[in-house]
């Protein structure tokens, strides 16, 4: 007998070992919206595409981004029927937690109380896996965590993670940019131009959605308007943001002596002034340091022939700029070579 004649029962394995159901499920999975999370040194983000099927649907009726309990908050990719299910039942849990206890419960017992659900509906007659994927991220006394739990009831917990949709392409994405020490605000954005990888259209605040929890244990979901700051549309670049996110790129991605010192002139010029044009002066009497330095790590570790080096004017052009130098995972364990290359 083939596999396709098991295909049917949820309860029998396959002879290749496989319960087909599951593998259906993850298939469902797979063709979802995307959805992502990142985990921060301070916090945790989740993101997601958010799209309707038609224009004359109420896009305030659509939420992919829920709070599980006041610390905790989830996302998914599949189907969103199976998913308020869940929702339903992990709120229960919470609450049940809290009554009890008069605290918040942990995240990794929200997790387990997920999974244990969904993994119950792998073994049972009469029923079928839930065709979703879950993102649940939440801060308590063990820190920031992010964990994923599949249909079949498995979860991890991970530094970074993508589900739905383009899921790998967006996986190979996060691990080159994945950095241990990323702050909060950097990983929104890492978020922001990972779902942009998968985008067909432009991004808008109005088609993705964002939930951030931080050190003060709040999980939220942004508002359009904080969305759409992210995208490009706040404030003009401030001083300090400009210092720390230059810094961050040269310090702790190049770790050469050369763009230390470089890294340091930035930092002192920009922390004297705050407008544009002081950044903008600031980045002038280092200019050809960085971008000689830049271009031969840049050729000759990832293969990029033209780098545009102009000054950053907002803080998202200041984030562009920085992703765009900054060297892949297997360049970077390549560093200690280049310490006496250059």
């Amino acid at each position: 007998m083939t596999d396709s004649e098991y295909s049917f029962s949820l309860t029998t394995f396959a002879p290749s070992g496989k319960l087909l159901q599951i593998e259906y499920a993850l298939n469902r999975v797979a063709e979802g919206r995307p959805a992502l999370g990142i985990k921060a040194k301070n916090g945790v983000v989740l993101a997601t595409e958010k799209k309707v099927t038609s224009p004359l649907v109420d896009e305030k009726t659509l939420a992919k981004v829920e709070n599980l309990s006041d610390s905790v908050g989830m996302v998914y990719a599949g189907m969103p029927a199976d998913y308020r299910v869940l929702l339903r039942r992990g709120r229960k849990v919470a609450q049940q937690y809290y009554t009890m206890y008069r605290e918040l419960i942990p995240v990794s017992q929200i997790v387990r109380e997920e999974a244990a659900i969904m993994q119950e509906f792998t073994q049972s007659g009469g029923v079928r896996p839930f065709g979703v994927s879950l993102m649940i991220a939440g801060f308590d006394d063990s820190g920031p965590q992010l964990f994923q739990v599949d249909p079949s009831g498995t979860y991890f917990g991970w530094k970074a993670s993508a589900i739905g949709k383009n899921h790998v392409n967006a996986k190979s994405f996060l691990e080159k940019r994945y950095s241990e020490d990323i702050e909060l605000e950097d990983a929104i954005h890492t978020a922001i131009l990972t779902l942009k990888e998968g985008f067909e259209e432009a991004i808008t605040a109005e088609n993705i959605e964002i939930g951030i929890v931080g050190t003060d244990r709040k999980f939220r979901v942004l508002t359009p308007a904080e969305v759409q700051d992210y995208l490009g549309e706040g404030q003009p670049l401030n001083a300090r943001s400009a210092a720390s996110h230059i810094l961050l790129l040269f310090r702790n991605w190049f770790k050469l002596n050369t763009v230390e010192r470089a890294a340091k002139r930035i930092s002192s010029s920009l922390y004297q002034g705050s407008t544009v044009s002081r950044i903008q002066d600031a980045w002038g009497p280092v200019y050809n340091d960085i971008r000689s330095i830049a271009r031969v790590r840049i050729n000759r570790y990832t293969g990029v022939k033209a780098i545009k080096m102009s000054p950053p004017k907002t803080e998202w052009q200041a984030r562009q700029l920085a992703y765009q130098i900054r060297p892949g995972k297997r360049e970077q364990e390549r560093q200690g070579e280049a310490h006496g290359e250059l």
